[in-house]
C-alpha cells in the first residue's frame, strides 16, 4: 500500500497544488441512434470518440489556505488551455468547462474544497467549414460574360444605320481585337483574337466564345506521356492574366458629339463596344484567377490590386451608363477575386528585396541564403533565376533582386 501512494504524482493546475479528494474520469463514443416508423431495429451512426471529461474534488489546506485558495480560483478563470498533472494519469492538458464549484465547511475548518469540470483539450481543426473559391470565381466569371452580353445586345445597334456609323463600330472593334492580340503576343501567347463582323447577329456571343478560349489557355492539362502524371498549362496563367489585364484597360471610347440622331447612335454604339469588350476582358481575367498558382503573397496581392482596380473602373462608368446587370456582375467579380486571393494569401511564402555586395552565380546565391540542403537547392537558385529575369544563372547581378524568405 505504502508503494501504491509513492506512486501517484502531486496536484497541481498552472502550477498550483491541490490535493484530490476523489476524481472521476468519463469517456466514450458520441453514437447517434435512428429510429425509423415501422421498423424494430434501430441504426445506430458512429460519429466519433467523445472528449475525456475529468471530474476533480480539489481540497486547498494549510496555514495559508484562503490566499492558496484564492490563487487556484484565479487560475481555474484564466481563459483557454492549461496543464493538469493528475495523481492517476500524469501530466493531460486540459481546459475548464461548465461551471466550478467552490465550497467552505465548518467541518473542514481550515480547508477550502473545490468541484472542477475539465475535458481533454484539442484544438479546432477539423471539421472547418470552407467555401470554395475557385467555383466561386468560375461562377462571377460566368455571369460577368452574361452580363456583357445582355447589356451590349440592348444598347448596341447593328442594322438600319447610316454607313459612316457601320464603319465607325468595325474600326473600334478591330482596333481593340488589334489591341488584345498585341498584348496576347507581348506576353508569349500564339492564341490570337479572331476579327469578328460586328454588325452580324451573333457577334457578341461569338466574342464571348473567344474569349473563354483565350481564358482557358491558363487552365492545366495532362501531359499526354503515358505514365507521367503531370500537368501543364497551354499557357502560362500569370501571362495570359497579364494580356488580359493590359487589354482590360485599354479604351476604344472617345467624345462623340450628339449633335444629330446618327451621331447619337455612333456615340451609344462606341461606348456599348467599349464597355462590351473591356467587360468581357475582365470577366476573362476573372475566370484565369482560379488557374493561377501563386509564387509568394507579393505576387497575389499584385494581382488582386491588378484586376480589383480594373474592375472598379469599369463598374463607375457602367453604372452611370445605365449598364445595371453589368454594374452587379462586376461587385460579385470584386468579391470573388477578393475572396479566393484573401484564402490563399495566407498559405504563401513572402518575398523581400536585397542587394548582393558582388556578382554570384545563382546557385551560390541560393546557397547563401537557404542554405546546403540538396532537395531544395537548385530549385530555389531556378527561382532566384526566374524571379528575377536573369539572363544567366551563372552570373546573378549585384542589384535590387527579389527572393523568398519563408518558403518551404
Amino acid at each position: 500500500m505504502v508503494d501504491l501512494f509513492r506512486d501517484l504524482r502531486p496536484a497541481s493546475f498552472r502550477g498550483i497544488s491541490f490535493m484530490v479528494e476523489s476524481d472521476e474520469k468519463v469517456f466514450g463514443r458520441s453514437v447517434i441512434t435512428h429510429e425509423f416508423p415501422g421498423r424494430d431495429d434501430p441504426g445506430h451512426e458512429d460519429m466519433g470518440a467523445k472528449p475525456d471529461r475529468f471530474s476533480v474534488e480539489a481540497i486547498i489546506g494549510g496555514e495559508n489556505y484562503l490566499a492558496d485558495a484564492s490563487a487556484f480560483e484565479t487560475a481555474l478563470k484564466q481563459k483557454g488551455p492549461a496543464t493538469l498533472i493528475h495523481p492517476y494519469y500524469g501530466e493531460i492538458t486540459v481546459i475548464v468547462v461548465g461551471d466550478v464549484r467552490r465550497r467552505h465547511s465548518s467541518n473542514a475548518v481550515g480547508e477550502v474544497a473545490f468541484s472542477v469540470p475539465m475535458e481533454k483539450y484539442s484544438p479546432v481543426s477539423t471539421p472547418m467549414a470552407a467555401s470554395n473559391t475557385a467555383e466561386g470565381l468560375r461562377v462571377a466569371s460566368d455571369a460577368g460574360f452574361a452580363a456583357a452580353l445582355s447589356d451590349f445586345t440592348r444598347q448596341f445597334r447593328n442594322s438600319g444605320i447610316p454607313d459612316f456609323v457601320s464603319a465607325d463600330s468595325i474600326n473600334r472593334n478591330t482596333l481593340f481585337t488589334e489591341g488584345l492580340n498585341t498584348a496576347l503576343s507581348r506576353a508569349g501567347i500564339t492564341q490570337a483574337f479572331p476579327v469578328l463582323d460586328v454588325l452580324k447577329g451573333d457577334y457578341a456571343q461569338s466574342a464571348i466564345d473567344a474569349y473563354k478560349t483565350i481564358m482557358n489557355l491558363a487552365a492545366p492539362r495532362k501531359t499526354p506521356v503515358i505514365g507521367q502524371a503531370t500537368t501543364s498549362a497551354a499557357a502560362d496563367g500569370q501571362n495570359v492574366l497579364n494580356a488580359l489585364s493590359r487589354a482590360a484597360d485599354q479604351s476604344v471610347l472617345d467624345t462623340i458629339p450628339a449633335t444629330t440622331a446618327s451621331r447619337s447612335i455612333r456615340a451609344q454604339n462606341a461606348q456599348a463596344l467599349d464597355y462590351f469588350h473591356r467587360l468581357s476582358t475582365l470577366s476573362a481575367a476573372t475566370g484565369s484567377v482560379r488557374y493561377m498558382n501563386f509564387e509568394s503573397r507579393e505576387d497575389a496581392a499584385a494581382i488582386r490590386n491588378q484586376i480589383g482596380t480594373s474592375l472598379s473602373t469599369l463598374r463607375d462608368q457602367v453604372g452611370a451608363a445605365g449598364w445595371d446587370d453589368s454594374y452587379r456582375a462586376i461587385a460579385d467579380m470584386q468579391g470573388a477575386v477578393n475572396r479566393d486571393i484573401s484564402v490563399r494569401i495566407g498559405r504563401l511564402p513572402r518575398t523581400i528585396r536585397i542587394r548582393p555586395t558582388s556578382i554570384r552565380s545563382s546557385l551560390s546565391l541560393a546557397n547563401r541564403l537557404y542554405g546546403d540542403n540538396p532537395a531544395d537547392l537548385l530549385n530555389k537558385a531556378s527561382d532566384l533565376a526566374s524571379r528575377n529575369t536573369v539572363r544567366h544563372p551563372g552570373f546573378v547581378p549585384a542589384d535590387n533582386l527579389e527572393v523568398l524568405i519563408d518558403a518551404n
